[in-house]
């Protein structure tokens, strides 16, 4: 008679389908007495409140009735957000109970709405992330964002990528999943949690710290975004070859911080001369940027072509056996110097000691100072491997080339800078005498 009553009670929520298996009729008066504690059968509505107490949850969950209702009303509920397909999943209904505590404390199902905010509770964010109902819609959230819809958030994560989620061994996470990476990073830049908010303009990250860089770009998506963003804007004077270089991002970001202040990409300008003026630690900070690196190159090689303005005077990288890029181990630590950093510091040198590299000539010599002019030598394998050639042009530039210093069959790396003070100085005699 109860089982019949049960069955086929006018309660549109309740699922009997099973209430005749053995010993679910004493499991199902269990379960409602917590439920209904009136005992009226007719006034039942699933509500996921009862279920967040821990001491009344293995007695709901102990119900094959009560199961079956609160999946059936999970996953047919109303609400547009909540990815419900693997409530069934083993043990997954007792972790949505526990992640929708957080979410919806009042347990009313059909008021919930996905936000990132709850999740930047560390004391919550497992509990979160160990739903898949939740991990799951979460996921739909972000990829159906108008922000990755829009291009803005660049997402190559499938909804089943197997990325997205962490990995475990003996209950043991051995793998960060996207998921969790994404959220952790988009907390950094997005305190409100409202994705539809993100930003990847460079100037918002000018004030990240190195811990906040590495929490940031440990998550592809926004590894991804930021790259879009650079790419975007780039006015064709970034040279992008080697951005996603691991630890990259970071580096251009603080070479960005010095170039363009104001964050404007598109405005970036490689200029010669504001390149020279940098001091050590700017242009250091700069260069340890692979792509800023590269960039320079870019701009300082023409000067050495052809026609360019140093042409005639130093001799290339490839012509001494180097090479303008640093040199790296494998554990991205620096193995050895690369000659664009020591070429330019020698150039600034050059113009402290009077000769400015856009105007080398018999002039700069005579006007300069030999100590400064030798020092500045010498702190450029490059220009110092140049020496001869650069001293001999200015010779034959001011038409003194067939005096007694021409030509210079010494290796120029021998310099010393006695030597090379004494060239200097010998240069300046000739021409008082000659010139």
């Amino acid at each position: 008679t109860i089982i019949k009553h049960i069955k086929e009670n006018d309660n549109e929520y309740l699922v009997a389908d099973r209430i005749e298996e053995n010993g679910e009729l004493k499991r199902f008066f269990k379960a409602m007495h917590v439920l209904v504690p009136d005992g009226d059968v007719e006034s039942f509505e699933p509500n996921l409140q009862p279920f967040y107490d821990d001491e009344k949850l293995d007695v709901l969950l102990a119900s094959y009735v009560v199961n079956d209702t609160i999946i059936k009303h999970i996953k047919e509920n109303d609400n547009e957000y909540l990815v419900a397909d693997r409530i069934e999943e083993n043990g997954e209904l007792r972790r949505f109970f526990k992640a929708m505590q957080v979410l919806v404390p009042d347990g009313d199902v059909e008021s919930f709405e996905p936000g990132l905010q709850p999740f930047y509770d560390e004391n919550n964010l497992n509990t979160l992330l160990d739903s898949y109902v939740i991990s799951d819609t979460m996921i739909k959230h972000i990829r159906e964002s108008q922000v990755a819809q829009g291009g803005i958030l660049v997402v190559n994560f499938g909804e089943n990528d197997d990325r997205w989620f962490d990995k475990y061994v003996d209950g043991i996470r051995v793998q960060v999943g996207e998921l969790r990476k994404f959220i952790k990073a988009i907390e950094v830049i997005l305190p409100s949690g409202d994705i539809e908010n993100a930003d990847f303009s460079v100037e918002l990250m000018y004030n990240k710290s190195d811990q906040e860089f590495e929490t940031l770009f440990a998550s592809q998506i926004i590894t991804d975004s930021v790259i879009q963003e650079i790419d975007a804007n780039n006015p064709g004077t970034i040279n992008t070859t080697r951005i996603r270089t691991p630890g990259e991002l970071p580096r251009i970001i603080k070479g960005f911080r010095i170039l363009i202040p104001g964050g404007d990409i598109e405005n970036i300008d490689f200029d010669i001369d504001y390149i020279m003026s940098l001091s050590h630690d700017d242009l250091d900070t700069i260069i340890s940027s692979r792509v800023l690196e590269d960039s320079i190159i870019d701009a300082v090689e023409p000067m050495f072509e052809s026609g360019g303005i140093v042409h005639l005077y130093f001799k290339t990288p490839s012509e001494i056996g180097s090479q303008w890029e640093r040199i790296y181990n494998s554990d991205g630590s620096l193995q050895k110097e690369g000659e664009l950093l020591l070429f330019i510091e020698a150039i600034q040198m050059m113009e402290d000691a009077g000769m400015r590299y856009d105007q080398i000539g018999i002039d700069g010599v005579v006007n300069s100072d030999s100590e400064k002019l030798a020092d500045a030598i010498l702190h450029s394998p490059l220009i110092h491997a140049s020496s001869s050639k650069m001293f001999n042009q200015i010779l034959v530039d001011a038409e003194l080339h067939d005096k007694p210093l021409s030509p210079y069959p010494i290796d120029d790396r021998e310099y010393t800078r006695a030597e090379l003070i004494n060239i200097i100085n010998a240069i300046k005699f000739i021409a008082s005498i000659f010139g």
